[in-house]
């Protein structure tokens, strides 16, 4: 299964790195399984 991995960078007035976060697209995961356990997950709470 192939999963697309994407990033963000967050500068600070520093002009410093502030943050970095990291992503992959789920679409190929939620298509596979029939299943969006993260919605689900925010739907129960």
């Amino acid at each position: 299964m192939k999963k697309n991995t994407f990033f963000s960078i967050h500068f600070n007035a520093d002009k410093k790195i502030g943050r970095y976060v990291t992503y992959y697209d789920r679409s190929v995961i939620i298509k596979a399984t029939g299943k969006n356990i993260l919605e689900e997950t925010k739907a129960a709470k």
